[in-house]
């Protein structure tokens, strides 16, 4: 358990690095302002401009759309749950959704440090 903790806490100070540099990086008037997602999975393309569903866990950071480019996989791209209910596509401007990701972070290593104390 101790080992899986640790690695977890890992996981998360990489996670709250990689964000951190992506909104220093960012900084000024860019053309690609949005992030899609899909439940807890970030929309992203492929090498051969397939759209992809990320993962939201780990350093990989989610692609960013323009306008054109979120319409267009808001008309032609579907996500079903194991259900197969359909899952909502929500997005969000670039600065709230690594905002957001930054607080749950945070707010992870808060909690996993309060519990690791005495570990």
């Amino acid at each position: 358990m101790k080992n899986y903790l640790l690695k977890l806490k890992k996981s998360l100070k990489e996670r709250k690095s990689a964000l951190e540099f992506q909104v220093k990086l960012q900084r000024g008037i860019i053309r690609c302002n949005y992030v899609v997602q899909v439940g807890n999975m970030t929309v992203g393309t492929n090498d051969e401009n397939k759209v992809i569903l990320h993962s939201t866990v780990g350093n990989q950071l989610p692609s960013q759309f323009d306008k054109q480019q979120v319409n267009e996989i808001r008309t032609k791209c579907k996500w079903n749950n194991v259900d197969g209910k359909m899952i909502p596509i929500k997005t969000f401007f670039y600065k709230d959704w690594y905002k957001k990701e930054l607080e749950k972070v945070n707010n992870l290593l808060l909690d996993l440090n309060k519990k690791t104390m005495g570990v």
